[in-house]
Parts: C-alpha cells; sequence; structure tokens
C-alpha cells in the first residue's frame, strides 16, 4: 500500500466509524473519535469498562493519524507558529498564568495533548484499522524468560461475542 491508498482507506474508516474530522489534508487527519473507534483503537479498557459500568457519558480520544510523513513535515515547517497572530501582551499573560497555576486542561497556555501515529504499512495502528470487526489486530509480544532469553508470542485474541 502506498500513502494515498492508505489516505483514502484510513478516511473510509473514519467515516464508517462516525469519527469527527477535526482537521485533515493530503498527508494526515487529526480526528476526535467515536466511541467505536475509541474503544478499538486506544487500548482503555478500564476507562470503558468504567464507563459501561456507571452509564458516564464516554470522552474520546483525540489523534492525529499522519499518512504521509514527509509531506506532513513539509507542510509543519511551512506553518506559522502557535503565537503567530497573537499581541505580546497575551502571550505573556498566558504564560503568567501557566507559572502561577500550573498545568490547566484546556488553557491556551496548556494546549489539550494530541497522539500522533505515523501510519505505513506494517505499522501496528494500521494493523488495528485493517483488523475485521470483533477481531482484535494480531501483535506480537515480547517478553523474557529467567534465563534472559527473548521469547516472542504471537496473540491473536478474539472478543467474548466472537
Amino acid at each position: 500500500m502506498n500513502e494515498k491508498q492508505i489516505h483514502r482507506f484510513v478516511q473510509r474508516y473514519l467515516d464508517a466509524t462516525g469519527c469527527h474530522i477535526i482537521e485533515k489534508s493530503p498527508a494526515h487527519f487529526t480526528v476526535k473519535l467515536s466511541p467505536e473507534a475509541d474503544r478499538a483503537l486506544t487500548n482503555r479498557p478500564y476507562y470503558w469498562s468504567f464507563v459501561d459500568r456507571t452509564g458516564a457519558e464516554p470522552e474520546t480520544m483525540t489523534f492525529r493519524f499522519i499518512t504521509d510523513k514527509s509531506k506532513y513535515e513539509t507542510n509543519a515547517n511551512a506553518a506559522p507558529a502557535d503565537h503567530a497572530g497573537r499581541s505580546g501582551m497575551d502571550a505573556a499573560a498566558d504564560a503568567a498564568m501557566a507559572r502561577s497555576l500550573g498545568f490547566v486542561h484546556g488553557s491556551p497556555a496548556a494546549p489539550a495533548r494530541v497522539p500522533e501515529e505515523v501510519l505505513h504499512f506494517g505499522s501496528q495502528r494500521l494493523e488495528q484499522i485493517l483488523a475485521p470487526p470483533g477481531r482484535e489486530a494480531a501483535s506480537s509480544v515480547c517478553s523474557r524468560s529467567r534465563s534472559g532469553e527473548a521469547a516472542t508470542r504471537w496473540n491473536r485474541r478474539l472478543t467474548p461475542h466472537g
């Protein structure tokens, strides 16, 4: 698969799972995952068991999927800095607030963390996306035995409904 094919496939996956696309370019997607996609891609079983037990409103993750790394880096280097267009007073006020209050979630001084994942043929995240519904992607878990020898186990698990 080349970058364009991966980009088209990821676009179809995001549309099919109901994800909200925040930002899109020919090289990347920034998305707010739907609950279905969040369960499939983020490996947060404790969080989802809490949501299921309590009936709480799920707070899904935001991800940046990069489908063409070289084009994305070229565009990122050409883009203006985050503080461009803001006055010096605003930047100074944000810095003072950050020093005084520490980490404040969602403030301009501390933007939300958006994990980035470079998708290429063979990447684990792309393998998760390609996995058929009801089945997790195959993963290689490397562990060490007591003697120090590396042992690789291939772990293919089915969901309880499979």
